[in-house]
């Protein structure tokens, strides 16, 4: 499967969710891309709409969540990268499942990245779901998020089918 080098912008309209957390690319054009947009060209089936609801929840979320990057896609590019370990083990995979009482902490080659630095600082508030440690870098989820925490652009039942059908 290749991976898609294309904007961000049409990327976050076709998910009809801001990946950048400023919200500006759906304010210029809430629809879909392309030459008959606003048409709806193109149906997802079941199974599409529900991967799609499962990709916005993953540990390159959990991460941006912690505060240790600004954006979505720059928590993804970390992950990536291999700036992540999960329980001491180094995780490349944005879609890896996180568990609660799992420790996410930054490897310790890569605890002097100004990026991760100044996320840090800048970071204002973090979610009740998530515990994090400044000084060493590292945060776990603690427990699972509830119903009124989630964001509202997340259709959980989806995600819910999704891991149904796969048992």
């Amino acid at each position: 499967m290749s991976r898609y080098t294309g904007p961000s912008w049409k990327q976050a309209r076709r998910l009809g969710l801001s990946l950048t957390g400023t919200g500006k690319e759906l304010a210029r054009r809430n629809y879909v891309p392309g030459q008959h947009g606003p048409n709806n060209r193109s149906k997802l089936s079941e199974y599409g709409l529900q991967l799609a609801e499962k990709q916005k929840l993953r540990l390159d979320n959990v991460v941006y969540r912690l505060g240790l990057a600004t954006t979505r896609r720059q928590a993804r590019q970390f992950v990536n990268h291999g700036h992540i370990l999960v329980d001491g083990k180094r995780v490349d995979i944005p879609s890896y499942r996180v568990t609660p009482g799992q420790v996410i902490s930054v490897r310790e080659k890569s605890l002097k990245v100004p990026a991760i630095l100044e996320a840090v600082e800048a970071t204002l508030g973090r979610p009740a779901f998530v515990s994090f440690d400044a000084e060493k870098l590292e945060g776990s989820l603690t427990r699972l998020p509830e119903r009124d925490e989630i964001n509202p652009e997340i259709n959980e039942a989806l995600v819910v089918e999704f891991y149904n059908k796969m048992l």
